[in-house]
């Protein structure tokens, strides 16, 4: 499957990145580390005419401390959080998400600006032009049919999504964490997964002179 033509773009600085953002709009792809968006482009899901590639902008790379914190940079890997000695020691429960996402190739090049706004995956969805050709377009590309919901008028996949916050250059680990108890543990049939079956994290600490658990579970809709 190859790339149709595109247009690849580097800034420098950041004004000028959201600056070709606001020039190129509708008509652009933002790119970090490229392990969704490139297989994506492949399967002719997206077919941008620009892509602007964020990995040079020093002001979104890096794991910093604040005086509120841990700042990191949208297009850090997940290879540098997952080997941070500050963020295992600050935010144990970080470093051992990051530690089961993917495979340390896919971790060596994904960023967790990317992650947090990954698309939804669907089995039905994410298929080369051809496959989704023969299977029938389903309703989030080409089609009006969710092959997930028979019958249903939306993507059943698009309402489970996260809110993101996309316009988010870099993201903080606040203080007042630091000193809690946080783990988490995945479940999934095949480690290498890219999207895991069902993840729980874990956070107990006290407030008040009272102690609290404070557990969040996701899981993955099977199609």
């Amino acid at each position: 499957m190859s790339l149709a033509p595109f247009q690849l773009l580097r800034p420098r600085t950041l004004p000028d990145a959201l600056g070709m953002l606001q020039e190129h709009s509708g008509s652009i792809r933002v790119l970090a580390g490229g392990t969704d968006l490139l297989p994506s482009m492949r399967q002719k899901l997206f077919e941008p005419k620009y892509v602007l590639d964020l990995r040079r902008l020093d002001e979104l790379n890096g794991i910093r401390e604040t005086e509120q914190g841990i700042e990191i940079g949208a297009v850090t890997t997940l290879h540098e959080i997952e080997h941070s000695e500050l963020l295992r020691e600050r935010y144990p429960v970080l470093v051992e998400a990051a530690e089961t996402v993917a495979s340390p190739v896919l971790r060596n090049m994904g960023t967790i600006g990317g992650n947090i706004c990954l698309d939804t995956r669907c089995l039905w969805y994410n298929q080369s032009l051809a496959w989704r050709k023969s299977c029938g377009f389903c309703i989030k590309k080409d089609g009006d049919l969710c092959h997930v919901a028979p019958g249903g008028t939306k993507c059943c996949h698009e309402a489970l999504e996260w809110p993101c916050r996309r316009s988010s250059d870099r993201h903080h680990c606040h203080e007042s964490r630091a000193s809690t108890g946080e783990r988490y543990r995945r479940n999934d049939f095949r480690q290498s997964n890219d999207s895991n079956d069902c993840g729980i994290s874990r956070r107990t600490g006290s407030a008040h002179r009272k102690t609290f658990n404070y557990l969040r579970t996701h899981a993955r809709v099977p199609p």
